[in-house]
């Protein structure tokens, strides 16, 4: 027997400058006083953060207004920083030595611990990017880029670059860091910048053709990232930590020239407290479509079932690279756990006619309705059976994976026969 997660809710552990903007439903529950001062400092420090990484990113940092994050010094000297310091950018493809030093002023960022690489890297890219148009009339971007430990001249292990910054300051042993930048928490690299470019490439702003592509130099070398599924092969199971979960959203659609011969009912017995459950046959394929009526105590409108239907898909691919990495962890240890699959969604959109603009996430349709609630608020725990086990596993995997930005609240599916 197998089962199919059909639905997750993810409840943000820390909230920074992205998440801010996001829909979906936050669940987080305070048990003592400490644990709400815990998450009040790790929420300003990233929203410090997130201003510092503006202004890293900006052409113009002078243009950037300052912050509006005030309150009290012992707060957010409370959380661990650790700064960055970027001192030498070197040509990677110089035709000669002399070539090789591109002249960079040195920078120092100061960053919490619990900020992820990939968003280090970027604020680091970023200023290489800025002197690299002023010097060369050349785009940087973190794809470009290859970091050494300036007091070694070693490469970092990309594995260590997945993780939060923390993690990559506790792997950072030896000779790589010298005695008096550790005792100050600096982090002293060197840049390796793939310039001048073998191949000539195109930096359109417009261009989003490589949101999910992995990135490579013209050497073949495999580049830092925010995504254990670009790290080398050096592979080290660390903490996926908040780069691995963060999503950029591309939108494929695709257009029918034929007709479509679509039918639509309603199944009431599997409908729940937000979501209506329909059955939906496709050219003859039958689906289970579900579509919101109740966001907030109203019904909410088109527009609006739209982008919480495209929420609930992202959050599915979430769990999906989680339970990935899941099934990695626990064959690694030889830990027995149920058969699971998330299910694959798409979301059917009409464009036009007397249905314009209805909206279903869509699932594949198995032989039972009923949906089981794995884990939750009110049943976690309560699972006695491999299924239930499995999914509490699963959520607490996810906390620990993501190093507490997120964690799945509400695990829900079908089970298989």
């Amino acid at each position: 027997m197998t089962a199919l997660l059909t639905g997750t809710r993810i409840g943000l552990r820390v909230l920074d400058a992205e998440r801010l903007s996001s829909s979906w439903m936050t669940q987080i529950v305070i048990h003592a006083r400490t644990e709400l001062r815990q998450r009040a400092e790790l929420a300003l420090a990233s929203l410090s953060n997130a201003h510092a990484s503006a202004v890293a990113h900006a052409t113009h940092p002078d243009n950037v207004a300052r912050s509006k994050i005030r309150g009290n010094s012992a707060t957010t000297k409370s959380v661990p920083r650790i700064q960055v310091k970027l001192s030498k950018a070197l040509n990677a493809n110089a035709a000669r030595a002399a070539e090789k030093n591109s002249n960079f002023t040195p920078t120092l960022m100061d960053w919490p611990e619990n900020a992820s690489c990939a968003d280090v890297l970027e604020a680091l890219a970023a200023s290489l990017d800025f002197h690299y148009l002023k010097k060369y009339d050349a785009r940087v971007t973190s794809a470009d880029i290859s970091l050494l430990y300036a007091n070694s001249g070693t490469a970092i292990n990309d594995a260590h670059m997945t993780g939060t910054l923390a993690w990559l300051w506790r792997n950072s042993s030896g000779i790589t860091v010298s005695q008096k930048d550790r005792r100050n928490c600096v982090l002293d690299v060197h840049a390796i910048v793939q310039y001048p470019r073998k191949v000539a490439q195109d930096f359109a702003s417009d261009d989003d053709s490589d949101l999910y592509s992995d990135v490579y130099s013209s050497s073949g070398k495999r580049k830092a990232s925010g995504s254990i599924l670009r790290s080398s092969k050096r592979f080290a199971l660390a903490p996926a930590g908040a780069g691995a979960y963060r999503t950029s959203v591309q939108i494929d659609e695709q257009q029918y020239t034929r007709p479509l011969h679509v039918s639509i009912r309603r199944a009431n017995s599997a409908s729940g407290a937000t979501k209506k459950m329909y059955i939906l046959t496709l050219d003859r394929v039958r689906y289970a479509a579900k579509a919101f009526f109740d966001i907030g105590g109203r019904a909410p409108t088109l527009e609006e079932n739209l982008q919480h239907l495209r929420n609930e898909l992202v959050c599915q691919k979430h769990a999906g690279h989680c339970l990935t990495r899941f099934k990695s962890r626990t064959a690694e240890a030889k830990i027995s756990i149920a058969d699971l699959s998330v299910a694959e969604s798409f979301i059917l959109h009409v464009v036009e006619g007397p249905m314009k603009h209805q909206a279903w996430i869509v699932d594949p349709l198995l032989s039972t309705f009923e949906t089981v609630k794995f884990s939750g608020t009110d049943v976690a725990g309560s699972h006695g059976d491999l299924f239930g086990s499995t999914c509490d596993a699963l959520a607490h995997f996810s906390l620990e994976d993501s190093e507490a930005h997120l964690v799945f609240v509400d695990i829900q599916g079908i089970k298989e026969p």
